[in-house]
């Protein structure tokens, strides 16, 4: 699960559906599928794993393995979505 708005943002989304900040790797949350239906009724949006990775690109949250972290601050004009991969693990 990413946020395409702020880390933050993303962060407060997990504590929502209890997922513990254990859970946080770099720039996104791996969720347990029993957990997709809820977060989609919570706001979250189901989108392919391609997708997901071109909003988060865009939002400038990318953060690759072994990148310094980036800000959490996101342009205002990017729409807010929480986006789930449907590809489950």
């Amino acid at each position: 699960m990413v946020s395409d708005v702020s880390l933050d943002e993303l962060h407060e989304f997990a504590r929502v559906l209890g997922i513990p900040e254990r859970g946080f790797d770099r720039d996104h949350y791996d969720i347990p599928e029993q957990l997709h239906q809820r977060a989609i009724e919570e706001g979250a949006v189901l989108v392919s794993s391609r997708e997901l990775m071109e909003r988060l690109r865009a939002s400038g949250l990318r953060i690759r393995k072994g990148s310094p972290h980036v800000t959490n601050d996101v342009p205002s004009d990017v729409p807010s979505a929480h986006a789930l991969d449907s590809v489950s693990d």
